[in-house]
């Protein structure tokens, strides 16, 4: 793709993103200067639709981006010059007094909700600083196996996991002594990022593995704040009486939510696309989230839900905002 073909891709994408109509080659010729005719551009949108990366809707003769487009925005062509988001979102976020824990992501959720008029998502859990002090596997069927994992904390979990193989008592006690020496002292956020190698039995092993962090995230004492979930229904996209009840229902589900928003991203902003996300409405939604490690006070994963047309480079401002005022304001209680 060269570089006027990716320019127009991302005059569609931002002009979506403002009015939520399809976008005509006329708009984009009249209000993007690009120096050719709406002829040439709507040969470019041709193109771009033939790649996969816009479509045209049965009702409009204009085009609207798809999952595909949006994820190589992010990746490609956003521009990453924020600072006229930043400003602004950190003179609505000055006022914050420090104050409790919980009351502190209240404050910036509730901030993050209003400025970018999607949801937040927060969630909040105390215990989830504690870690694997010892992994245990043992044959208690042809195929089945018993997991007990112990804490840090010595709080002791067991349970059964199905494999696809009988797997002999030497290789459990190989299973065993390895997961031990991987995940000591791995916090229970991070149990299913932590890779094992043993090519043999490399599916049971991932099996296992994702056991392990669904039964120690069960586990978990969490804490879940939502703010601005109406936001997202003056959106044309949720005005569907199905994807609105679809959007609560999930927003209701706080395991799955736990599930989803509390791995660690590596330490970094992980932007979701549609089906990238893993769960029910979000599958059709973008989410954008971070997830925080205060120690002795536990782990934070703090997110934004919004749909796909969602203003990247002001929510990417926020977050990243956000990262830099929980690591201040933190410091200071």
């Amino acid at each position: 793709m060269n570089q006027r073909t990716m320019a127009i891709l991302k005059a569609i994408i931002e002009e979506y993103v403002t009015s939520a109509e399809p976008v005509g080659s006329k708009t984009v010729a009249r209000k993007y200067d690009f120096g050719v005719s709406s002829a040439t551009i709507r040969n470019e949108m041709a193109l771009l639709e033939h790649l996969g990366f816009i479509e045209s809707p049965h009702t409009s003769a204009g085009r609207i981006p798809v999952e595909k487009a949006y994820r190589f925005y992010v990746n490609t062509i956003m521009d990453e010059n924020l600072s006229n988001f930043e400003e602004e979102f950190v003179e609505l976020s000055s006022y914050m007094e420090p104050d409790s824990f919980r009351k502190i992501i209240e404050n910036v959720s509730r901030e993050v909700s209003t400025y970018t008029h999607y949801a937040s998502i927060a969630i909040i859990a105390e215990d989830g600083r504690d870690s694997i002090e010892l992994v245990h596997v043992i044959k208690a069927g042809k195929r089945e196996i018993l997991c007990i994992v112990m804490m840090e904390s010595r709080k002791t979990l067991n349970f059964m996991v199905e494999v696809s193989q009988e797997i002999p008592d030497e290789k459990l006690i190989l299973f065993s002594k390895l997961m031990t020496e991987k995940l000591k002292g791995v916090k229970s956020f991070n149990v299913e990022e932590t890779k094992i190698d043993f090519p043999d039995y490399k599916d049971d092993m991932a099996k296992i593995m994702k056991a392990i962090a669904a039964h120690i995230a069960e586990e978990c004492e969490v804490d879940v704040i939502i703010e601005g979930a109406s936001n997202l229904f003056d959106l044309p996209e949720f005005h569907d009486h199905n994807t609105a009840r679809d959007i609560i229902r999930t927003l209701n589900e706080q395991q799955v939510l736990c599930n989803m928003f509390r791995k660690p991203g590596k330490n970094e902003i992980t932007i979701r696309i549609g089906s990238e996300n893993e769960i029910g409405a979000f599958k059709r939604m973008t989410t954008m989230y971070r997830t925080f490690d205060f120690n002795t006070r536990g782990m934070i994963s703090f997110g934004v839900a919004g749909p796909l047309r969602m203003n990247y480079r002001k929510v990417l401002a926020s977050m990243r905002d956000v990262d830099k005022l929980m690591h201040d304001m933190f410091r200071m209680i």
